[in-house]
């Protein structure tokens, strides 16, 4: 069968901080030797603020050259409005520079014979479908959750998509149950970089992560400090926890997570509660690999995300062999099975979730079970594996 060559448009600045940088990366790395040449299409605004000026996108992540990146020049207007101001203006200058972005990106694939577009953005695939008359490849959108004005576009586009991703089963239900066609829709959760979990435990033996903490029993939070992610749940449960137990909690900046805890009444200096700083994406697993147990406490209080968001911790924790805690929320009890591969705790509740970590704690015989069979069940979740089932779905698998 003929290998396609795939472009992967993303509108995203990169390099970020932000997990959707890693995962369009990391899965331009997987289709690379899947498909034919692989290209990955950004704007040439970059990341402002802890990734300001810095240019190799392929070191910032720790990935190979196996994919080729291609820069769209795209006027960037934000920095003006960090000076000025204007909440109004600036949402209708930000639309502005989106649809100039994706109609030079579309223009750019229309230059090719043929292939498959990938994308993440509405405004790009509402281009695509618009310039479809003129192209021959087949258009796949990747969704990661499910608003009214994503609900309006894909029901307008869906008979000219030839495939719609959604990463987690609640989302396709939601999708469907708003008129999304079912033969539309692929369910593909996220996943990881099982190579690079592979070497984290050399990696992480000579970091610095464990530093003075020696003899604890360290339960790991990296990510934003979004109020969905409930962060501050796992922080409000270090109250509860034994002393021989910290909670390190690694992401945002110092000043974000001093005025997280302080509107809460929380002092860092309670001894419990270690923030380790931001971590570079190579760092990630280093990280991971020193806990005991990963968090991921999202919260019920927003209902899309807590049914449409696949969290790339779960993941990276499981290629790594830790377990994952996790609340027992509907996009996250899909993976976890509590007590077999990781454990499900009751969301937005500090005790409940102290007192669950302090059960897994005592039972050595358990975490290690949870531990084993989470590392077994991660290479199902492996960002090749995800690459390879969205092709043959679209078949152009091997």
């Amino acid at each position: 069968m003929t290998k396609h060559n795939l472009y992967y448009i993303a509108s995203a600045r990169l390099p970020t901080e932000k997990a959707n940088g890693r995962q369009i990366v990391k899965m331009c790395g997987a289709f690379s030797g899947i498909c034919g040449e692989v290209r990955l299409i950004i704007p040439s605004r970059v990341s402002h603020g802890q990734t300001e000026g810095f240019k190799d996108i392929y070191g910032f992540y720790g990935v190979g050259r196996n994919f080729n990146i291609k820069i769209i020049q795209t006027p960037d207007f934000l920095p003006l409005f960090r000076k000025i101001p204007f909440p109004a203006l600036e949402s209708v200058f930000f639309l502005l520079q989106e649809n100039i972005f994706a109609r030079r990106a579309v223009s750019c694939v229309k230059a090719e014979k043929s292939g498959i577009v990938f994308t993440r953005s509405r405004r790009v695939l509402k281009r695509l479908v618009s310039e479809k008359a003129y192209l021959s490849h087949r258009i796949v959108y990747e969704c990661h959750r499910l608003t009214h004005r994503e609900t309006a576009a894909l029901l307008d586009v869906q008979d000219k998509t030839d495939m719609i991703v959604a990463i987690t089963s609640a989302l396709r239900d939601d999708m469907t149950a708003s008129g999304i066609k079912a033969d539309k829709i692929l369910v593909c959760p996220d996943g990881a970089d099982t190579d690079e979990a592979r070497s984290a435990a050399i990696r992480a033996e000579h970091s610095d992560f464990r530093n003075g903490l020696e003899g604890k029993f360290l339960i790991g939070y990296a990510g934003s400090f979004s109020d969905w992610k409930g962060v501050i749940t796992l922080i409000k449960a270090a109250e509860y926890l034994a002393d021989d137990c910290r909670v390190l909690v690694a992401g945002g900046s110092r000043r974000e997570f001093l005025k997280m805890i302080e509107s809460e009444g929380i002092k860092e200096e309670s001894g419990k509660i270690k923030y380790m700083g931001y971590l570079k994406p190579r760092d990630v697993f280093s990280f991971i690999k020193t806990c005991d147990l990963m968090a991921v406490p999202n919260s019920a209080k927003d209902t899309t995300f807590s049914r449409h968001s696949s969290p790339l911790k779960l993941f990276e924790a499981m290629a790594c062999g830790v377990p994952v805690i996790g609340s027992d929320l509907p996009s996250i009890s899909e993976i976890i099975r509590d007590g077999e591969n990781g454990f499900l705790s009751e969301p937005d509740d500090p005790r409940a979730l102290a007192e669950k970590i302090m059960r897994i704690k005592t039972d050595s015989g358990r975490l290690g079970k949870a531990a084993a069979a989470a590392k077994k069940e991660s290479f199902l979740y492996s960002w090749r594996k995800r690459a390879g089932a969205i092709l043959d779905s679209l078949g152009e698998g091997k």
